[in-house]
């Protein structure tokens, strides 16, 4: 059953220097090769020799994630173009070791092929509609959990419920806080859609469980959840593939509030952003333009690790990532949150401060274009998969800093996530069709 369609070059159309062009980049592939190679449908190649055979081998896993990933072009151009980014050295994949120049399986040329992402800024994508025959079991939503987003996740589990339902998909709503609930629900469940944000379940730790209980699971896996909840570590990670994020410190309660306030200021200056190390959805964030106002919101801080970030006035913008399981990463448009004070704050996010919302935001071609490619190499850096939100300052100068990720959006039909798709001509029923499929994926396979 075809589950995702694009428009992909006519199947008569053929490249005679393809092979050629193949056969020169790979045995030169560096950890920074930047190619850009036209594709149409491959011919099989049969060749005595390997390089035939390993040639052939990737122009069909290339055309496979050609037909997962993206139109390109117009009707004139029958060519999908793809842009290759940061691969590996090829001498890491080899069994003969640096000087034998190719991958020793399909399974090694498809972990590098995954490194290879579709990008266009014009991209049309189709989801097929569930079917209820793709299931042998209920689908477990789950949702609630005893974080301080659990009102955020119930409004997600309601909806997806609903969109379920409407599909003809039999579902169970289960409750994260009731324990008891939940292991008796999972049983005989098909997929678990994860339907619930914050502690407890965007960490890594529901993840755990139900890769232990071998109940599928929608989003991204164990690592990504984990490091994706950690603002510092995940800042690391995308800071060392290239994405720029603002400057920032752990507040590591070793003094009095107000020699941290001092030093933090000496460090970073003034003024700050102040926040919890490992929450979701601005939680806990305050501006501190005063040693003073830094000092208070040190000690005004609850349990949990603090951080503290340079403050860049500028506009708050997301850019949601959808990912299928072939690899082929596509960016939907970026959405602006206007507020009077330019802070995108837990009030704004929750309905209860002022905020208007622009798709695609108020922005030059030139920062859309470098939204969605930070964004897209933040969810790869970080190992996320089917889908991520991730959030951005757009500076007063124009400059592009990832705020943080979140690997497990909102998913309320007026959420951030939601908006973005239907800027993008995809559906509520769409975006949810897409997550709960992404659960078909042998985690075994990925980090």
């Amino acid at each position: 059953m075809t589950q995702t369609r694009f428009t992909v070059p006519d199947e008569n159309q053929r490249h005679p220097d393809l092979a050629a062009q193949l056969s020169t980049i790979l045995p030169r592939a560096a950890p920074t090769v930047k190619e850009t190679i036209y594709l149409p449908r491959p011919t099989v190649l049969e060749g005595p020799s390997r390089m035939d055979r390993i040639t052939s081998a990737v122009l069909h896993l290339l055309f496979d994630l050609t037909q997962q990933a993206a139109r390109f072009g117009s009707a004139t151009n029958p060519w999908a173009q793809l842009a290759v980014y940061d691969i590996d050295d090829f001498a890491a994949f080899t069994a003969g070791g640096p000087a034998s120049g190719f991958p020793a399986s399909h399974d090694q040329i498809y972990l590098t092929l995954r490194r290879i992402h579709a990008v266009t800024s014009e991209v049309t994508m189709h989801v097929d509609q569930l079917d209820p025959d793709e299931f042998t079991g209920p689908v477990a939503v789950i949702t609630g959990g005893w974080s301080r987003e659990r009102d955020r996740s119930l409004l997600s589990g309601t909806a997806v419920t609903d969109a379920l339902t409407v599909m003809g998909i039999k579902t169970r709503s289960l409750d994260l806080a009731d324990r008891e609930e939940l292991l008796a629900g999972l049983d005989g469940a098909s997929v678990a859609f994860l339907a619930i944000a914050g502690r407890g379940a965007e960490d890594g730790r529901l993840q755990g469980l139900l890769e232990t209980l071998g109940v599928p699971y929608t989003g991204s896996g164990v690592l990504a959840s984990a490091v994706g909840m950690n603002k510092l570590h995940s800042k690391a990670l995308v800071a060392a593939a290239g994405v720029r994020a603002p400057r920032g410190v752990k507040i590591a309660p070793t003094a009095a509030a107000d020699e941290l306030a001092v030093g933090i200021e000496q460090l970073l200056g003034l003024p700050v952003i102040v926040k919890p190390v490992s929450e979701g959805g601005s939680i806990g964030l305050q501006v501190a333009p005063t040693v003073e106002g830094l000092t208070a919101a040190i000690t005004g801080h609850g349990d949990g690790e603090l951080m503290a970030e340079v403050f860049h006035p500028g506009r708050s913008v997301s850019v949601g990532v959808l990912e299928d399981p072939l690899g082929a990463i596509h960016a939907l448009p970026a959405l602006e949150a206007q507020t009077p004070n330019g802070v995108y704050s837990y009030a704004a996010k929750r309905g209860t401060a002022t905020c208007d919302y622009h798709c695609p935001a108020r922005v030059s071609a030139e920062t859309l274009e470098d939204l969605r490619r930070q964004a897209v190499a933040a969810h790869c850096a970080l190992g996320c998969y089917s889908y991520s939100r991730h959030d951005f300052i757009v500076t007063e100068a124009g400059e592009v800093l990832w705020l943080e990720v979140n690997t497990l959006p909102g998913l309320s039909r007026s959420g951030n996530l939601a908006r973005m798709a239907l800027a993008d001509g995809i559906s509520y029923e769409q975006l949810v069709t897409h997550i709960v499929r992404g659960a078909n994926i042998d985690r075994r396979a990925r980090t």
